[in-house]
């Protein structure tokens, strides 16, 4: 799912930019100041018809990628150990997160 949120293109309408919004909000936790950097984004479902692009939703777009790229909290999966398995579905599209207890008993996300 990572992945996914990191080659999602450019959205050039408010579902596809609601679509990311719901992928990359999955990682909230691991990207630091998430709702101050996402909020050009968020504020932009707010426009009536067309989606109008500016540079802000664009410095916000990038910035998102990069955080996610560089999200330390992503951990590899230890088989040994008990998953969670959280999911969530929309009209336009399904998501999960395969979660595991860290050693503090926090669930964070595996891959």
């Amino acid at each position: 799912m990572k992945n996914e949120a990191l080659e999602f293109p450019k959205p050039y309408n408010i579902m596809q930019m609601r679509r990311y919004l719901e992928l990359v909000g999955w990682f909230r936790e691991f990207i630091q100041n998430f709702s101050v950097v996402a909020a050009p984004l968020y504020n932009a479902l707010k426009q009536k018809g067309a989606l109008i692009w500016n540079e802000d939703m664009t410095e916000a777009f990038a910035e998102l990628k990069l955080r996610l790229i560089n999200a330390r909290n992503l951990k590899l999966a230890e088989f040994e150990k008990k998953f969670t398995l959280k999911t969530d579905a929309s009209n336009t599209g399904l998501v999960a997160v395969l979660l595991q207890e860290d050693k503090n008993g926090k669930l964070i996300s595996v891959q």
